[in-house]
This record gives C-alpha cells, structure tokens and sequence, in this order.
C-alpha cells in the first residue's frame, strides 16, 4: 500500500510475496498510476526493503539490497 501524505492519496495492490523484486514491480506499477513525482519512500523496514535489520545483530545498510539499489538517486548531470 501506498499513500501520499499531502493528498491522502492511496495505491494498494495484493501481492503474493514479500520479496524484493515483489516490492520493485510494487513501486514501479505505483510510478505509473501516481499523478505526481515520487520523490520519497517510507517503509516500514521490512526484509523487500532493506538488508539491515535481519541477521543475529543490527548492522548498516549495505546499499547492495535491490530495493537500494532501485531507490538509489541517478546521476542527472549532462555532457555538453
């Protein structure tokens, strides 16, 4: 599920798994429906989001999770 904060608007969608790249086609399937830009995303820390949390201790992120990775900001500069 999905809510814009500002708006109150809402995306759900039933998926059959929680696994990363479930949570990849989530946000992608989301950016197309969303009459706006994304720019931020909240979680709820869960094992599709990050690869911080699961292990015998907490740890840092390795920023290798693919849910990382897709929310990872892209280079926009340009070559003139």
């Amino acid at each position: 599920m999905a809510i814009d904060r500002a708006t109150r608007w809402v995306y759900a969608e039933i998926r059959p798994d929680k696994t990363a790249a479930t949570a990849r086609r989530f946000l992608n399937a989301l950016s197309k429906q969303a009459a706006f830009k994304i720019r931020f995303v909240l979680t709820d820390n869960g094992k599709e989001f990050t690869d911080r949390l699961f292990g015998r201790r907490k740890r840092s992120e390795s920023g290798l999770h693919e849910f990382d990775q897709l929310c990872a900001p892209r280079s926009t500069s340009s070559t003139a």
